[in-house]
């Protein structure tokens, strides 16, 4: 996994319309703000990658997938419930918002590629709702 906390980290991704759709968040997340952008107040953007399993995400990312911070209920057992905000499908990848405290988040990207976890891809096409057509990358 790719940890992105700073907009100068945007070079490290390889996909143009991945890069386009990070480069748009973080500007929307600097919108009317003075400061430079604040990992620890703003958050991360973790693009995942080959390799990166449902449950070496869950444990370096603070974003709970398959599992359930409230209980040991896990996906596709009965009584699931998703700890997302957000989980919009984009036609190059999935983005999952999970608000950890205050404004602080964690952002998943993951991308529609065969080398992604098959788990995690399963998840995101059940639960994903298409991106607004504006934001879409």
């Amino acid at each position: 996994m790719l940890i992105l906390s700073d907009p100068g980290d945007l070079y490290r991704i390889k996909e143009d319309s991945i890069r386009q759709l990070l480069t748009q968040r973080f500007m929307e997340m600097m919108e009317g703000v003075i400061e430079d952008y604040d990992p620890d107040v703003n958050g991360v953007f973790v693009l995942i990658e080959k390799g990166d399993t449902v449950t070496s995400i869950e444990s370096n990312s603070e974003a709970w997938i398959c599992s359930s911070p409230f209980n040991k209920v896990r996906y596709g057992e009965p009584g699931f419930v998703p700890a997302f905000e957000v989980l919009e499908e984009h036609p190059s990848c999935y983005e999952m918002v999970f608000v950890v405290g205050g404004d602080y988040g964690v952002i998943l990207i993951i991308p529609k590629n065969e080398e992604i976890d098959g788990e995690l891809i399963q998840f995101c096409h059940e639960y994903a709702t298409p991106a607004p057509e504006s934001l879409a990358a």
